[in-house]
């Protein structure tokens, strides 16, 4: 997560910067508000890229290892992804259920 977000905010700023004025413009002749601009055209355009970020979010959170290593002290509260790694170097008899399991 900590080398994501600056990854995101420059996503988010290039896809803004894609997005033509003459809407925006076109909306300001119509008589829209700067706020409902925001609202009901960009907002809606902007959709796809929050749904990138939040998933790119989600799998880089799930599969990180060394944040739950230094913000979390109980080992109930690791995420699977670290469960998971924990339960392979445990013990050299791999209980392939048990990983299987936990991995769906």
């Amino acid at each position: 997560a900590f080398a994501g977000d600056a990854f995101f905010v420059f996503m988010l700023v290039q896809f803004l910067r894609s997005i033509p004025r003459d809407m925006e413009e076109a909306a300001r002749v119509d008589g829209a508000t700067s706020l409902q601009t925001l609202l009901y055209i960009v907002v809606p355009m902007l959709t796809p890229a929050l749904i990138s970020v939040a998933l790119f979010q989600f799998m880089w959170t799930m599969n990180d290892f060394l944040g739950p290593l230094i913000y979390l002290s109980s080992v109930d509260k690791f995420p699977v992804s670290l469960a998971l790694k924990l339960s392979i170097d445990a013990s050299e008899a791999f209980e392939w259920n048990k990983i299987l399991a936990m991995s769906v």
